[in-house]
């Protein structure tokens, strides 16, 4: 145990229908080398049988509170939990991943080693919950200490940039621009809420609002999380809106982080590139998609004309992204890729 097992941490998991992998990942965080957890599963207006095994883990283990809320987003659902914390420390955590059993143990220590009011461990992509593998006793390994005038370092990992050795951790590992993997001090995570109006790239806002008011983070290179991936993630899903939603958290974060992205205009350009290539693939290529092939054809070409996507045609921007994406933009300008679409789906059945 921790020499600073007096503080205490809060774990926050929202909770959404998860019944098959709920018991599993919770296992993850009672088994926490670390004991003085208060583990909050907040869950969202569940319709299969999340709540109920909530409650039943509850009943077993003191530590784990739970609190039920109508169906109103994950955001809502962190925010709503990050109000109950009573640690000192808050970790989020998502509902069908898993961790080390050392995280929170390693991060409380150099938490307090080097005054930090966030630390960041290493994130691993799985296929399933027991692809994970770990180390038997406590790492021990490197943190890197960035102060606020060495911030741009940690945003550019966010966007794909940075220290190569950073996307490297113990083979695999890389820091995760979404919330886990991260230990914060309560008064910083209550002051930064996720925002509430908008369901894609709410996480990426949240983490970089966290560096305006950060002092000291550190980055623990160990692997710490495993983020399980699955087939309907909402990455790769079905969203109606996905273009609204995307457009308004791009413009937000270009505006929020101007002089950023006026040093790294080509991390944003990327990051557009990619969120315009989700559209053109997941969504069109989707079954769920209504739009008839004519109407796709319209929308591709139509929203390339407009804020964001625009920039990417512009000044030669074209010429600073991946050189996918780069070949693929004169296909959505002319509505082209909605044929190559449908060459592929034809080829397919």
């Amino acid at each position: 145990m921790s020499e600073n097992a007096n503080l205490k941490v809060s774990i926050i998991v929202p909770v959404y229908n998860v019944e098959k992998y709920l018991e599993k990942s919770i296992a993850s965080l009672t088994n926490q080398s670390y004991g003085n957890i208060e583990i909050i599963l907040i869950d969202d207006g569940s319709k299969d049988a999340s709540l109920k095994i909530c409650n039943s883990l509850s009943h077993q283990d003191s530590r784990i509170h739970v609190i039920h809320q109508e169906n109103q987003g994950v955001s809502i659902a962190r925010n709503n939990a990050t109000k109950a914390t009573t640690g000192e420390y808050v970790m989020y955590f998502d509902s069908d991943d898993v961790i080390s059993t050392y995280a929170v143990e390693s991060g409380i220590k150099q938490l307090q080693k080097y005054n930090l009011d966030m630390i960041i461990g290493a994130c691993i992509r799985i296929d399933e919950l027991d692809a994970f593998t770990e180390t038997e006793t406590l790492p021990e390994k490197e943190c890197i200490v960035y102060e606020a005038a060495d911030y741009d370092l940690i945003r550019l990992q966010y966007f794909g940039y940075g220290d190569k050795s950073l996307s490297n951790i113990d083979g695999a590992g890389y820091i995760m621009r979404g919330p886990v993997a991260r230990l914060v001090r309560r008064d910083i995570a209550k002051q930064v809420h996720f925002p509430e109006d908008i369901s894609i790239g709410e996480d990426l806002i949240w983490n970089l609002n966290l560096l305006k008011v950060c002092k000291r983070v550190g980055i623990q290179k160990e692997l710490w999380y495993g983020y399980v991936i699955h087939g309907d993630s909402a990455v790769r899903g079905y969203h109606a809106n996905r273009e609204e939603q995307v457009s308004k958290y791009l413009m937000r974060i270009r505006k929020e982080n101007k002089h950023f992205f006026d040093k790294y205009m080509e991390a944003y350009l990327k990051n557009v590139a990619i969120e315009l290539y989700c559209i053109a693939n997941y969504e069109m290529l989707s079954k769920l998609c209504p739009m008839s092939t004519k109407e796709k054809v319209k929308f591709i070409k139509d929203i390339t004309q407009k804020e964001p996507w625009s920039i990417l045609y512009g000044n030669k921007n074209w010429m600073k992204v991946p050189m996918l994406h780069c070949m693929m933009l004169p296909l959505y300008k002319t509505g082209l890729w909605i044929g190559v679409l449908a060459i592929r789906n034809k080829k397919a059945r």
